[in-house]
């Protein structure tokens, strides 16, 4: 049957007005009045509340309601729902008092974390085990309730329906009222740990003054006497402090010294005379702070998350306890145990900065650190792994202690550390740059030359003048073709020791040139160009004999210089090679190589014999050669300055480099410059750096040892004006063969060039004649008549100089 709408409502209103009385009633409790534990709380709970409140909830209610049951059985059916009622409110506030006060917490927290069978941690990050706890006295309250009521329950209203209790009733109200006893401790014992020691608001208050003093750098006095204030805000979750005037100067550092004196809370603002502190209790970075802080005996206080990087992955701030004497190889320990490493370390700002790093940074890192004598802190790098293969692509060092700017140290070092890479080898390219100090290693095949290479691999299959500027040297590692482009660099110097293969490589160019349709001049008076005597036929010029016949072939190149700069005039060009086709056959312009052999002994200054006559042969021999070195040396230079613009390229060969051979000017436009190295013999720094300049030297003697097979001959490096380094094998064919295999190209025989030798000087040893005195013929007086207007202009040669 139906119940009508007016008992319905009737029904809600009788069931209102119960609510409302029960919550009148659980009102009267103490702990339900609780709002904090904060200095200046409304009803902040005593000792006495709190232990009256826990025997209200677990003693006196059950009784009440065990005492009506006794009366009235649907009495007791009326009141046990506030059984399972007060005992939740008692657990729900016991916990939030237990939560509300940090600075006590870890007090209490020990003792009742024995009670519950929790960690200290446990209990203070929130206290669950605390609400557990409750609810389970809650449980047991209503079911002791429940028993000690029984036999009411079977022998009153109920009878009929729980007779099958009557044999246990009485029994399980003996067990209840025990049971009761039992809670009737516990809750003793958990107000007495809840009110022990201080807990009224005075001394709460008083122990928030002595920390907040602390926490600015001053005594409680100074702060009392200095008006210093303390204002909680109305949920307890901030607190204003008013700055005493003596703590005014004293700020710097509070953010550290909040975090350790009261751990939860820290400072959101912190102005000239007002500090706010804010609570921070749930915030995931408190509570790894605080294991922390647990974990490393005190040393880490404070951890604080980073964004995650390529860098640092998983990376986080650890704040380091200022008081105590932190090394950076505890803290490294301390990260290791967590599976990370420290990747910066400030030991003034008492800070460390800690990542996953991964197993392959971690070892190169290390190794790093072991060649640079180092923390391994203070190295920053990143790794790339191939996409498909397992092995390293790319090793970027973005931050190492400063290597100074000695280029070679650099390349040593980085050719160490690839060397220890798990796949490092010398064909891993280094791009370094000591301005910001971000050095690149890149992953490359090993590097290797073939033993021999033919030169005639490097010839054209025919004649070919277009490509007149390429000049083929070798093989490099990679096996492609490595030349000098005398675009870039119209002159070369090839430098190597006895039995590296310098001939070999003058061979190589000379024949290169010749296939391009160049004219070749030789000029070799040294050795008499025995080296060259094979395709002597293919030369324009050949000046071996002396050192006049070497003077003379020099002047006929400086006038042939000059020629076509007259003919460059008359046709309105730049340089040789944009003249017309027709025209350069014609004027015979053509690209010119000029190889000097032992261009040291050539140039080398003789020591003139002191002590003799100045008409001695032997001092007139000297002084003769010394003047004939100085204009070969001169002419040398102004070629070398000059002649770009009019196809004429000088190549030069010399064992060793020296300055006094080699002037500043002169080197500074030998723009390509080629050294060759025996097997087995490395080149010495010094021959090395007189020869290639700057940064690239290092790197040339880097790759001669890295492709010395130390038995293959024929070994080189060049180093050229926007070519860079590049180690080749130079290319090698017997002399005899080289005129064979240019005639197969259709190389023609050059018209040779005739020059005009000077006057020997006088033979070693042989005395000068007396010069006889000539005889004067007067002639009388001689009519000469020119017609000026039909003598024709002549080119004449004669020492200038102007800019390319």
């Amino acid at each position: 049957m139906a119940a009508s709408p007016t008992a319905r409502r009737a029904g809600r209103h009788v069931m209102r007005m119960v609510l409302r009385s029960m919550k009148r009633f659980l009102a009267l409790v103490p702990v339900i009045r609780y709002d904090g534990m904060g200095p200046g709380a409304a009803g902040y709970p005593s000792k006495f509340d709190l232990q009256a409140s826990l025997f209200i909830w677990v003693a006196v209610l059950p009784f009440l309601v065990v005492g009506a049951g006794a009366i009235n059985p649907w009495a007791y059916l009326g009141l046990i729902p506030l059984l399972p009622a007060g005992a939740y409110f008692a657990a729900r506030r016991s916990a939030a008092a237990l939560n509300s006060e940090p600075l006590r917490r870890r007090e209490w927290a020990t003792r009742f974390a024995g009670m519950v069978k929790a960690t200290p941690a446990t209990v203070e990050g929130g206290a669950p085990k605390v609400r557990g706890s409750f609810y389970a006295i809650a449980v047991a309250v209503v079911l002791l309730g429940f028993g000690a009521a029984l036999p009411w329950l079977v022998n009153g209203a109920f009878a009929g329906e729980l007779s099958w209790l009557q044999l246990f009733a009485s029994k399980w109200a003996l067990v209840s009222w025990a049971g009761y006893a039992i809670v009737l401790v516990v809750s003793w014992m958990v107000g007495r740990a809840y009110g022990r020691e201080g807990s009224d608001a005075r001394q709460v208050e008083a122990l928030w003054t002595a920390q907040v003093a602390k926490i600015l750098d001053v005594s409680v006095s100074d702060f009392e006497a200095g008006s210093g204030a303390l204002a909680w805000s109305r949920d307890q979750e901030s607190l204003t402090v008013t700055v005493p005037v003596a703590a005014r100067t004293r700020l710097k550092g509070i953010d550290l010294r909040c975090e350790l004196i009261a751990p939860g809370w820290c400072v959101a603002s912190a102005g000239y005379d007002i500090v706010e502190l804010v609570r921070v209790e749930n915030r995931p970075e408190v509570m790894l702070g605080r294991q922390a802080m647990a974990a490393s005996d005190g040393l880490v206080v404070g951890v604080e998350d980073l964004p995650d990087s390529e860098l640092r992955p998983h990376a986080a701030r650890w704040a380091l306890n200022p008081d105590t004497r932190v090394t950076v190889d505890r803290i490294s320990f301390l990260a290791a145990e967590q599976g990370s490493q420290v990747v910066e370390w400030s030991e003034w700002k008492h800070e460390a900065i800690i990542a996953k790093l991964s197993a392959r940074v971690v070892q190169v890192r290390g190794r790093l650190a072991e060649l640079l004598n180092c923390a391994p802190h203070a190295i920053e790098l990143s790794i790339t792994m191939h996409a498909t293969e397992h092995r390293i692509e790319t090793v970027s060092i973005m931050r190492a202690p400063s290597l100074g700017v000695d280029a070679e140290k650099r390349l040593t070092l980085w050719k160490n550390l690839i060397a220890a890479i798990p796949g490092g080898s010398n064909g891993w390219r280094i791009d370094d740059d000591p301005i910001t100090g971000r050095v690149v290693l890149t992953y490359g095949g090993r590097l290797a030359l073939r033993p021999s290479v033919s030169m005639a691999e490097m010839l054209p299959e025919t004649l070919d003048p277009d490509d007149w500027a390429r000049l083929p040297l070798g093989v490099g590692p990679d096996g492609e073709v490595v030349s000098i482009n005398l675009k870039a660099g119209p002159h070369t110097i090839v430098a190597g020791p006895t039995g590296s293969g310098k001939t070999v490589a003058l061979l190589q160019i000379m024949a290169s040139a010749i296939a391009r349709g160049h004219q070749v001049v030789l000029i070799d008076p040294t050795k008499g160009g025995l080296d060259f005597l094979q395709i002597r036929q293919l030369t324009v010029a050949w000046a071996t004999e002396s050192l006049e016949a070497a003077q003379a072939a020099m002047e006929a190149i400086y006038a042939e210089v000059g020629r076509r700069k007259a003919i460059l005039q008359e046709h309105g060009e730049v340089k040789w090679s944009d003249l017309s086709p027709e025209v350069r056959e014609r004027e015979n312009v053509h690209p010119v190589l000029i190889v000097i052999d032992e261009f040291g002994s050539l140039v080398l200054g003789e020591d003139v014999p002191k002590g003799l006559p100045k008409d001695s042969p032997y001092v007139v021999e000297a002084e003769t050669k010394n003047a004939a070195k100085s204009i070969i040396r001169t002419l040398t230079g102004r070629i070398a300055r000059e002649a770009r613009f009019a196809g004429l390229h000088l190549a030069l060969g010399i064992q060793r480099p020296d300055a006094s051979i080699l002037g500043g000017e002169l080197r500074s436009n030998l723009t390509s410059a080629v050294q060759l190295a025996p097997p087995g013999k490395p080149i010495s720094r010094e021959a090395m750096t007189m020869l290639i300049p700057g940064d690239q030297a290092p790197i040339a003697s880097q790759t001669l040892a890295d492709l010395d097979d130390g038995k293959s001959p024929g070994l080189a490096v060049v180093a050229a004006d926007g070519g860079g380094v590049a180690g080749f094998r130079v290319a090698y064919a017997p002399a005899r063969e080289i005129p064979v295999l240019l005639e197969r190209l259709g190389a023609p025989l050059p018209k040779q060039w005739t020059i005009a030798t000077s006057v020997a000087a006088p033979v070693f040893g042989v005395r000068k004649p007396k010069t006889v005195e000539p005889e004067v013929i007067d002639l009388g007086t001689v009519v000469v008549d020119f017609d000026f207007e039909a003598a024709e202009p002549a080119a004449t040669a004669f020492p200038f100089s102007f800019d390319d």
